[in-house]
């Protein structure tokens, strides 16, 4: 064998080697995210679902204070109708009611009003 071809011989050892090397330290990588991820997600996510249940309730109280029911209570804004809805990130949607009390089908709910005060409450509920 000559030298170039010992050279080249000797560099692919090398290269096998880095790789397996390599190989092994992101196995031992994945291994150590997988168990940190194991011990904090489900308390992050338990965080998370605390803090949502919070905002929702929030949002209910704030309605509550106007006299709303959430997706019960029909208010008037801007000349119609609409039931307020809280998602469960706590967030205020309105959804268009028809005149016969309805909720209406296939239509996309609106960002609820800036100041609240020039919503009109009514007596009158949603239809099953």
């Amino acid at each position: 064998m000559t030298r170039a071809e010992t050279r080249i011989a000797a560099a692919k050892k090398k290269h096998a080697a880095a790789q397996a090397a390599l190989t092994r330290a992101y196995e031992r990588k994945d291994a150590a995210v997988k168990a940190a991820a194991d011990r904090t997600i489900p308390a992050v996510l338990a965080a998370i679902s605390k803090a949502e249940e919070a905002a929702q309730a929030l949002a209910v109280a704030e309605l509550a204070a106007i006299g709303i029911t959430p997706m019960k209570t029909i208010i008037l804004w801007r000349s119609c109708r609409y039931v307020v809805r809280v998602t469960r990130e706590g967030r205020k949607r309105l959804m268009p009611v028809g005149k016969s009390g309805r909720i209406l089908p296939a239509r996309h709910d609106h960002h609820p009003p800036y100041r609240w005060h020039e919503v009109t409450v009514t007596d009158q509920e949603v239809k099953e």
